[in-house]
């Protein structure tokens, strides 16, 4: 028997699919509630130590740290998860991410609990993303990506309407410690349906000579670019956007309300952005294509525009807007990622792509050391943002 199928007597009645979908739901409270503050955290130990050029520089020793590692231990940490199952390696990437969060706990606010979060983490993401996305991609229909990935974003921001604010409130009335633990504990619930997924063949035999004949074939280079891309967009987006709104209203509560009130915003769209990718792609036309390219175009010049906004409102209107728009751009991707995936090895794919984004969030972070130190250095990080949406356009060549 296979290890995946040890754990759990039940495990396979209930339909893969949605025992990801609630995983992700659960999971996404947990995130929520804690990740948009991390990037803060990590910011407040350094600004405390010298100013906000050393605050964002703590955030790149982190960005770099951590993906270094990740970049290096990607190809043996596929082989685990060939080994253990997706099941449990959804399992065991969730409990390193409660050890990620109970870290600072133990830590306080000090460099060598960043440092720690950034080893933890090291472990946490493969073991998670990559079974993930495998998991996604290979029980997905192919007609109803758009809608499944639809649903996707849709649990993860339906979670995260109330957690922003509400973690906001928890950490300025509590600290870090009780907000990361609140967090933890989600994250543990969110394990519970993954008992009931079934067992997957996986198809991960990958090795650095592999590796770099799939960054040399020219058929392949339009993922590599998308990859690189988003690697980009995502850590700016994920890192430096919410040290940028927390720097401008300086509390926590308006950071979380800010956040909470984009996604609630965004629902409706991203409901209908999946419906509308799928029928669109069923066509068999250039019309989800140009949809892509076109909201991909608007986003990226919303992403160099956050910017130029200063107040709240103004950050509440790009946040909002951003929001709404970027469900026409991410759900597509989405769709081509996981249609990619169904042609190009699944769990390979997403060990390359995971290499690949590694690889350029250290060079954006590397970028961002040097930035930080000029006055003018928001819209170098944000204009960079926008060339990462920018390479990601070629990813439309998978539909």
């Amino acid at each position: 028997m296979h290890l995946s199928d040890r754990l759990g007597s039940r495990a396979g009645r209930l339909d893969s699919l949605n025992s990801m979908y609630w995983n992700v739901f659960l999971r996404g409270i947990g995130t929520s509630l804690m990740g948009l503050f991390v990037p803060v955290y990590i910011f407040l130990i350094g600004k405390d130590m010298g100013g906000v050029v050393t605050g964002l520089r703590l955030l790149v020793l982190y960005l770099i740290i951590q993906r270094v590692l990740l970049f290096l231990v990607t190809i043996p940490m596929v082989k685990l998860v060939e080994r253990l199952g997706f099941r449990v390696s959804v399992l065991l990437g969730s409990s390193f991410l409660v050890l990620y969060y109970l870290v600072p706990i133990w830590g306080g606010e000090s460099v060598w609990a960043v440092v720690m979060m950034a080893l933890v983490a090291v472990v946490s993401i493969p073991l998670y993303w990559l079974s993930r996305h495998s998991l996604l991609s290979g029980d997905g229909v192919s007609g109803k990506l758009g809608k499944q990935v639809g649903m996707v974003t849709l649990l993860d921001r339906g979670a995260g309407i109330l957690a922003p604010v509400v973690g906001g409130v928890v950490v300025t009335l509590f600290g870090f410690k009780v907000l990361f633990a609140l967090g933890a504990v989600m994250v543990m619930f969110s394990c519970v349906p993954l008992f009931y997924m079934k067992h997957h063949t996986k198809d991960g035999q990958i090795s650095w000579k592999s590796f770099l004949e799939w960054i040399g074939d020219k058929d392949k280079k339009h993922l590599g670019k998308a990859f690189a891309g988003e690697g980009i967009d995502g850590a700016v987006s994920g890192f430096f956007w919410p040290v940028y709104v927390f720097v401008l209203v300086g509390s926590l509560e308006v950071l979380g309300g800010l956040t909470s009130l984009s996604l609630l915003a965004a629902m409706v769209t991203t409901y209908l952005a999946g419906r509308l990718f799928d029928k669109s792609r069923a066509k068999g036309g250039l019309e989800d294509e140009k949809a892509y390219w076109w909201s991909g175009g608007v986003v990226s010049v919303l992403r160099v525009l956050r910017a130029s906004v200063s107040s709240v409102f103004g950050l509440l209107g790009v946040d909002v807007l951003t929001k709404i728009l970027s469900a026409y751009y991410w759900v597509p991707y989405g769709g081509y990622l996981y249609s990619a995936g169904k042609v190009n090895g699944g769990l390979k794919l997403y060990a390359y792509r995971e290499m690949v984004y590694s690889l350029f969030v250290v060079v954006v972070a590397v970028a961002i050391f040097f930035v930080s130190a000029f006055s003018w250095r928001w819209w170098g990080i944000f204009g960079v943002s926008a060339v990462g949406i920018w390479l990601t356009m070629g990813l439309a060549k998978e539909s």
